[in-house]
C-alpha cells in the first residue's frame, strides 16, 4: 500500500476514504501550508494491562507514625547540596 499526502482541507473532505486506506495498511500524512502537520497510521491494539489490586494490603503494612515529616525531609535535601 502506498503512503500519501494530502491537505487538511482534502483530509476533512475525504475523511471516510482516507480511513480505509489506513485500515488497509496504507499511511496518510496530513499537510497544513505544505508542511506536516499530522499522521494517520493503523489501529495497533495494546495488550491489555493487569490492574494492580493490592493497594489496600501494601498501606495497612506502612507506618505512618514516627518517621520524618515533610519539613524534616526537605530540609534534609537542602543540606546535602
Amino acid at each position: 500500500m502506498e503512503n500519501e499526502s494530502v491537505s487538511v482541507r482534502t483530509a476533512k473532505a475525504n475523511l471516510s476514504s482516507l480511513l480505509d486506506k489506513v485500515a488497509a495498511g496504507g499511511e496518510i500524512l496530513i499537510t497544513s501550508d505544505g508542511r506536516p502537520k499530522a499522521r494517520l497510521v493503523p489501529w495497533e491494539p495494546t495488550a491489555s494491562r493487569k490492574v494492580f489490586t493490592g493497594i489496600p494490603e501494601h498501606l495497612k503494612r506502612i507506618p505512618w507514625r514516627g518517621g520524618p515529616d515533610s519539613t524534616q525531609l526537605v530540609s534534609e535535601g537542602r543540606e546535602d547540596r
